[in-house]
């Protein structure tokens, strides 16, 4: 028989881990995998020395634009190890026809396209966390 202090920090640690496990299954949910042709876009702008390349591309709809998608990837190139350099781009277009710019940090670091909106605007988080799940 367990002591009821014992089952009291069971129940909170339940608690605490099924909020947590919503709100990664719903940012999960809107997960969309990006194609060759707008990874090749985004690609064609990346400026990291000896030669660039994306990988694990995914992309979130953004909930505060009408048409607006939120893609991070994992940049990858020489000096650029590990899974930590994702960058993040927002376009209009899935297809690699639209306007692209660069949204966080690693994006406007590696890569020419312009700054456009903010790293705190929905999809932006939301994208970064597909990718993690992506290359794991």
């Amino acid at each position: 028989m367990r002591s009821p202090i014992a089952t009291i920090v069971l129940l909170l640690a339940a608690v605490g881990c099924s909020g947590s496990a919503t709100t990664s299954s719903t940012t999960l949910s809107r997960c969309e995998v990006v194609g060759q042709a707008l990874s090749g876009s985004i690609a064609a702008g990346l400026t990291v020395q000896g030669g660039g390349t994306l990988r694990g591309a995914q992309a979130v709809k953004s909930t505060e634009y009408d048409k607006v998608w939120m893609v991070s990837a994992d940049i990858e190139g020489p000096g650029l190890g590990g899974k930590d350099n994702i960058g993040t781009w927002a376009t209009n277009d899935l297809t690699g026809n639209g306007m692209i710019f660069s949204v966080n940090a690693v994006a406007r670091e590696f890569s020419q396209w312009g700054p456009g909106l903010k790293p705190s605007d929905d999809g932006v988080a939301e994208s970064r966390a597909c990718v993690t799940v992506a290359l794991r």
